[in-house]
């Protein structure tokens, strides 16, 4: 214990952005505790390090989480050469259905990606629409198919 105070002192000392900040956010991290996943805390529903969800979330949190999310996303699907390949306005298309499905519902558009791999968008588009997911996302889907399709 005495070695944790001597480290917030050499934090809180010599943090040349917002001293107070850092620290503070170090020790509700060793008070908190980090959980995943939501969980029940004093009757309300938390998750992270302590946040309390009862009161829901700002608008700049979730673009905060939402860009965050993509940037992983983006990186995942980047190792698959046939991503890379793609223009830019098609990477936002396969972002935006990725962002939708998860990374592993993506996988299984094995036609769809077939036909992206190929350079075929014209048919990757039209398996696209003949999907669920077209099926349940309807006008979002026909607008992903678009960017494929004129990429």
């Amino acid at each position: 214990m005495r070695y944790f105070f001597i480290l917030l002192f050499i934090l809180f000392t010599f943090t040349k952005a917002d001293s107070v900040l850092n620290t503070a956010t170090i020790l509700i991290q060793k008070h908190e505790g980090f959980v995943s996943k939501p969980y029940v805390d004093n009757n309300s529903i938390s998750i992270g390090y302590g946040t309390n969800l009862s009161y829901g979330i700002s608008k700049e949190e979730a673009l905060y989480l939402l860009q965050f999310r993509l940037i992983r996303l983006k990186q995942k699907l980047s190792k698959l050469i046939w991503f890379n390949q793609l223009t830019p306005i098609r990477q936002i298309a396969i972002l935006d259905l990725t962002y939708n499905v998860g990374y592993s519902g993506l996988m299984t558009f094995k036609d769809f990606l077939w036909c992206l791999k190929h350079h075929y968008y014209n048919a990757a588009s039209n398996r696209l629409l003949r999907s669920l997911y077209a099926k349940q996302t309807k006008s979002r889907a026909r607008y992903i198919a678009q960017l494929i399709r004129q990429g």
